[in-house]
């Protein structure tokens, strides 16, 4: 089964939630999965929403090199991940 949702974060002090960030995720080539926090979460290219904060976010694709990155999402930020995939 799925993992279930994260909560929404909140900013420290407050009660106020903050809303998911739509972060966009390509490669090339097309078609390799993307692995966010350890989950498998789809493939590229793909528009997915991600709470802000630290993210673990990996791109990898059979007979390629696998490309990971640890990134940080801002609340209300539109970040792009393109990842090139080096053959073995």
């Amino acid at each position: 089964p799925p993992a279930p949702a994260a909560p929404p974060a909140t900013l420290a002090g407050t009660d106020v939630a903050l809303a998911p960030s739509s972060v966009e995720f390509d490669s090339t080539p097309d078609g390799a999965e993307i692995v966010i926090d350890g989950t498998m979460v789809g493939n590229t290219p793909s528009t997915l929403r991600l709470n802000p904060g630290h993210h673990s976010i990996e791109i990898h694709m059979a007979g390629y090199r696998a490309w990971s990155r640890v990134m940080v999402v801002d609340p209300e930020s539109h970040p792009s991940v393109r990842a090139t995939l080096i053959k073995q």
